[in-house]
């Protein structure tokens, strides 16, 4: 039994009650939870989740992806690839505190995220909420006339790791500083949802580097506009977690962000994702390793 209902005074995105008497999810649970996160883009559930729950829930979606490094993404990971990491400011290399601007994950590999999954395991109060902004409802709220000049266009993406001492810089304001080694790739500006056809925009803030064919100054004044409407509040869920929140969304209609993490109490995520390629199973690697 799988219900769901819109969440209170947001602009998408739906509260899901499920019955959890097995950690298992029949052929029917799982059509109905993709079914919900196609209409809603973003699902919030409550409740006590182990790390084998939640990947059996994710794993409804699609391929759970093992995680590699966050950074280093042009290089084969080492070791065991791990299906389970962490967001925190109290565990070692967990992202620490600074703010996050908005971003589609790993939107700088030919294949993103097909989504992902975080659950709060410990977050105070008060703490950094997370941020979803929503390109359908972006799209259809452009008008025609821009609708239109965005046919065909394509953006440049880059990984962009770059950040001050308090932010992740947006990637036009360090495109001149980034490093040519690490991956990019090239997206349609507009992009039509795999399973309701319905377009959306798919530009961000931290990874969308410029406009192709397009002036300097006549790209940026596009993405002015676009982020403008992206980022308009009424566009925005900010998601104020409490341990036990539970939350999936959809990589592509949906991106991210966070605002800066209070360093005096504990803000830990478990994250679980899903999609068809880890970024190493697409990027090149370098000749040196000798595969």
């Amino acid at each position: 039994m799988v219900d769901a209902r819109p969440l209170p005074d947001a602009p998408f995105g739906a509260a899901v009650e499920l019955d959890r008497r097995s950690a298992r999810f029949d052929a029917t649970s799982a059509e109905r939870l993709r079914e919900l996160l196609a209409a809603h883009h973003l699902l919030v559930l409550r409740g006590e989740w182990s790390e084998d729950e939640q990947v059996e829930l994710v794993s409804c979606f699609g391929r759970v992806l093992p995680q590699g490094p966050r950074v280093v993404v042009n290089d084969r990971p080492r070791g065991t690839h791990p299906l389970v990491t962490f967001v925190s400011n109290v565990l070692p290399d967990a992202l620490g505190t600074f703010e996050l601007a908005f971003h589609h994950d790993l939107a700088h590999v030919a294949t993103p995220l097909g989504g992902l999954s975080l659950y709060a395991l410990d977050v105070a109060a008060g703490q950094a909420p997370t941020r979803f902004a929503n390109g359908r409802l972006a799209y259809q709220q452009l008008p025609a006339q821009l609708q239109q000049r965005l046919e065909g266009l394509q953006g440049l993406f880059a990984a962009n790791y770059t950040t001050t001492s308090d932010a992740a810089a947006p990637a036009r304001a360090v495109r001149d500083q980034l490093d040519p080694t690490w991956p990019r790739t090239v997206h349609p500006v507009v992009v039509p949802h795999p399973i309701s056809g319905e377009r959306c925009v798919y530009v961000n803030e931290m990874m969308t580097v410029e406009i192709l064919g397009l002036a300097r100054g006549d790209g940026d004044r596009l993405l002015d506009a676009l982020f403008a409407r992206l980022y308009d509040p009424t566009n925005v869920y900010e998601h104020y977690w409490r341990t036990g929140d539970l939350l999936v969304w959809d990589n592509l209609v949906v991106q991210h962000g966070r605002r800066t993490v209070h360093e005096t109490s504990p803000r830990t995520l478990r994250r679980v994702v899903f999609g068809e390629k880890t970024p190493w199973e697409q990027w090149p690697y370098p000749a040196a390793t000798g595969e």
